[in-house]
């Protein structure tokens, strides 16, 4: 006869996951996030190759104003 296979418990599915994100982590480019201050209403924006973007806060995004 045929054996029945069972699925498997927690702790198999739980070291496959683990596996999986350490071996993720040799094979995904890492990240890089761009820098943003405030400084009173005027918000300035860093990227990676060190471009800055300024704006000035408005509060046109807000209901009632």
């Amino acid at each position: 006869m045929a054996s029945k296979r069972s699925f498997p418990g927690p702790i198999p599915i739980l070291m496959l996951v683990i596996i999986l994100a350490a071996i993720g982590t040799w094979l995904l480019p890492a990240g890089q996030y761009n820098k943003l201050s405030v400084t009173g209403k005027n918000f300035t924006m860093v990227t990676d190759s060190n471009d800055c973007t300024s704006a000035f806060a408005t509060n046109t995004g807000q209901p009632g104003h």
